[in-house]
């Protein structure tokens, strides 16, 4: 059981960390991304725009990607220094993401797991 925590500590920091710079790229970008668009077709931004709209919701999804992500390197350094509080975060990040999450909730529900976290 031990194995399969680090194991699962290690995949949350790397990929917290990857869903977090994603996330950080996608604040910066996606703005430029809509300004060469904007200004290739010779239309000036405005609230009006649909682009703009469309721009907003990427940002925010962005800033969610970080939210998580940062929930999942917690998450995993909480693993990897076996607290109680890493447990139920990893537990929480693993409903978050359920392709990653199923593993998350066997290693972490499994009735020797919680002796590990005492």
């Amino acid at each position: 059981m031990r194995t399969h925590i680090q194991i699962l500590a290690w995949i949350y920091l790397i990929l917290g960390g990857v869903t977090a710079l994603r996330g950080v790229l996608g604040v910066f970008v996606t703005p430029v991304i809509e300004g060469v668009i904007l200004a290739s077709a010779g239309v000036e931004p405005s609230a009006s725009n649909p682009l703009t709209t469309i721009d907003a919701l990427f940002v925010y999804a962005a800033y969610l990607f970080i939210c998580i992500g940062i929930a999942a390197i917690l998450a995993g350094w909480g693993l990897l220094k076996r607290r109680q509080w890493g447990r139920i975060l990893a537990i929480v990040v693993s409903v978050l993401c359920l392709p990653l999450g199923i593993y998350g909730l066997i290693v972490l529900l499994w009735p020797g797991a919680a002796r590990e976290f005492s």
